[in-house]
């Protein structure tokens, strides 16, 4: 009997690789944000920063063993460069007018499914994602989905200022997922994981039901399905059909 629902975010639920949009887009707000009230040397920062960082994602999509390594030095970029100093209302202002472009973005193919099982069977439903938890949280608000919790990274502030973006999820979605299930009081056996990529595949390994997102590109759909014996569901109502089977499962 099916349990718990856990799903990554990017190209699982939501169509973006990495956070480029979401930092792309704040770093876009900060940039304005400075030439407005004219802080040269953090105008000159940002400029650079931008090609960096895309240099930096082009190689952690050529190299995706050593994606989570670029990762951590495009966000210590932007912490250091971006980041650090912004006021916390500018922060929530920008969530919010992300938030609402992305809800439009969500694949609702594997979410209107998940959430009929967690309306009307109980199923917890949870988010492990290397993604901004509070983009996560406001952008699922806005498209009317409700989940038992998001495990993913966030900011922090001090004195209503942004210190850093905190990393907590990245290479450690496994000992993150157990200890999830272990609150929850979920069993493996009982657990259905969603997701795409390397970073999911210990995840994939430890729950008895593992599920490729629509959006998993075909090279690691067949190594997923093959090594981890995950279920690649080739339309919604195959999804939904797999769904109800473990369900009814005695």
């Amino acid at each position: 009997m099916l349990k718990a629902i856990i799903c990554d975010w990017n190209r699982t639920l939501f169509p973006d690789e990495y956070e480029e949009g979401f930092f792309g887009g704040l770093c876009t707000r900060a940039f304005v944000r400075s030439l407005v009230q004219v802080q040269v040397r953090r105008t000159f920062r940002l400029m650079g920063l931008a090609q960096k960082c895309y240099r930096l994602l082009q190689r952690a999509r050529r190299d995706r063993a050593r994606t989570p390594a670029y990762i951590a030095v495009v966000t210590a970029l932007m912490n250091r460069y971006a980041l650090k100093g912004l006021p916390a209302t500018f922060i929530a202002h920008y969530v919010e007018s992300y938030a609402r472009r992305s809800a439009r973005r969500l694949d609702r193919r594997l979410l209107d499914p998940i959430a009929e099982v967690r309306r009307r069977h109980g199923v917890r439903v949870g988010i492990l994602s290397s993604g901004c938890q509070s983009g996560i949280r406001r952008t699922l608000e806005l498209a009317g989905h409700e989940v038992d919790f998001i495990l993913a990274n966030e900011f922090v502030y001090r004195g209503g200022l942004v210190d850093h973006f905190r990393i907590t999820v990245m290479r450690n979605k496994l000992p993150l997922l157990e200890r999830a299930l272990a609150e929850l009081d979920v069993p493996p056996e009982q657990t259905m994981y969603v997701g795409d990529s390397l970073q999911d595949e210990q995840c994939f390994r430890h729950v008895a039901h593992p599920v490729l997102s629509f959006w998993t590109r075909p090279e690691e759909r067949e190594r997923f399905r093959d090594d981890c014996g995950a279920f690649c569901p080739p339309t919604q109502d195959d999804f939904r059909r797999y769904l109800d089977s473990l369900l009814t499962a005695g």
